[in-house]
């Protein structure tokens, strides 16, 4: 496989991902000439008090108790690519293997595999202005542009805009009655 530029591969391989039903990453790269797109759960999860792997079991008495919140699992899938003379990016190295199972029906379920074009986000920004909930605006975003948006991506996609005028219920003003200590 050949592609011309970067952004080529990430549209490519994120399309790949949402029909198997997993998400990809950028990996990091010790050299200029190579680029490296990983399966989401790639890695080994970081594990900063040296606890056991396995809920319940005691080692050097420390004892895990919960179950840790990550997606990490050392997945294996991974694309390296290399760059020619020509500029263009040819695929060196494809592994096809994963240690998870696949989210092939809910593949929405990773933030990545839900995106909106640049008339949804101007539509989101239009929108937070107004006293519209996180969700109204997403169901209003995902009706006009084909979208999956959920409110938490309409909250982290418009941080920086301002918020509308809240709806606030009118309250009455405290007095003090003369009967009252």
């Amino acid at each position: 496989m050949i592609f011309n530029d970067i952004g080529h591969i990430n549209r490519y391989f994120a399309a790949y991902a949402l029909q198997e039903g997993f998400s990809i990453k950028k990996g990091h790269t010790t050299s200029l000439k190579t680029y490296h797109v990983y399966c989401k759960c790639h890695g080994k999860p970081k594990n900063s008090r040296n606890l056991p792997s396995v809920v319940g079991v005691e080692i050097n008495g420390k004892k895990r108790v919960r179950e840790p919140r990550t997606r990490l699992c050392d997945c294996q899938w991974q694309v390296r690519f290399k760059q020619q003379f020509n500029e263009q990016y040819v695929l060196v190295k494809f592994i096809d293997e994963h240690t998870h199972p696949m989210e092939k029906e809910d593949a929405i379920l990773y933030a990545e595999n839900r995106q909106t074009n640049e008339q949804g986000m101007q539509l989101m920004r239009i929108l937070k202005q107004t006293s519209a909930t996180y969700q109204e605006i997403a169901n209003v975003v995902n009706s006009t542009t084909g979208s999956k948006l959920l409110a938490r991506d309409v909250y982290n996609r418009t941080r920086d805009v301002p918020r509308g005028p809240a709806k606030s219920k009118k309250l009455k003003p405290f007095v003090k009655k003369k009967n009252d200590v």
